[in-house]
């Protein structure tokens, strides 16, 4: 922040302050901020430093509390994924959930928009729960069953390509709809063939089915997830 923009933000916590005092804090050090080259009496001061100063001059939880807000809405927004609808390159992001091993996987549509999924992931059996509501339309997840979608899951998590344990891995969708499209499908790595197949890793995959998501696929698509 400039001197100007700091002024605000320490009247937003409460402090009223020149610029000649927050130039003469600056100088001695009070509050902890950089000269700027070729730009005489300019400074730039870190929020974090401002925060410091406000919260030892306050004993208000609430301005604390008011500080703590302002600086989760700036995290948010510079961690904010913007996408173009109309694009015609494929992206996919995957985003964490707060729960261990769930995430959100957002996939471009083969027209305009993105398709959303829901995962769980079972990383001691080397399986991916993938629930498809239907709700958004779009392409559906079953259309997108190539060990590409494997693949990419899994460098998205552990963040880099491991092909061993892409061919090892099973994919499991759940489709929500109304029978008989609701269920379960199996994608895994048909060694023989040395491609992805439907139907692949069934028999060892599915005594662990997520109940939870069976449960969703069973219902139709109304109910949503």
């Amino acid at each position: 922040m400039d001197v100007k923009e700091a002024i605000n933000y320490l009247r937003y916590g409460g402090i009223n302050m020149t610029s000649a005092a927050l130039r003469s804090a600056l100088r001695k050090n009070i509050i902890v901020g950089l000269p700027k080259e070729n730009e005489k009496g300019n400074w730039f001061i870190p929020e974090s430093s401002l925060r410091d100063y406000i919260l030892q001059k306050t004993k208000s939880p609430i301005v604390g509390y008011n500080l703590g807000k302002e600086e989760e809405r700036g995290n948010f927004r510079r961690k904010l994924i913007t996408y173009d609808l109309g694009r015609n390159d494929f992206s996919t992001f995957l985003l964490q959930t707060m729960l261990e091993n769930d995430y959100h996987f957002l996939v471009s549509n083969f027209t305009n928009g993105y398709n959303h999924f829901y995962i769980r992931y079972d990383q001691g059996n080397n399986i991916i729960h993938l629930i498809d509501d239907l709700f958004f339309g779009g392409t559906s997840a079953i259309n997108w069953s190539t060990g590409y979608f494997i693949e990419d899951i899994l460098f998205k998590i552990h963040g880099e390509k491991d092909h061993e344990l892409t061919e090892k891995t099973v994919l499991l969708i759940y489709t929500c709809a109304e029978r008989p499209y609701g269920g379960i499908t199996y994608v895994g790595y048909n060694s023989a063939a040395k491609q992805f197949d439907f139907g692949v890793g069934r028999e060892r995959a599915k005594e662990f089915i997520n109940k939870e998501f069976l449960k969703r696929a069973e219902n139709n698509r109304e109910e949503g997830f």
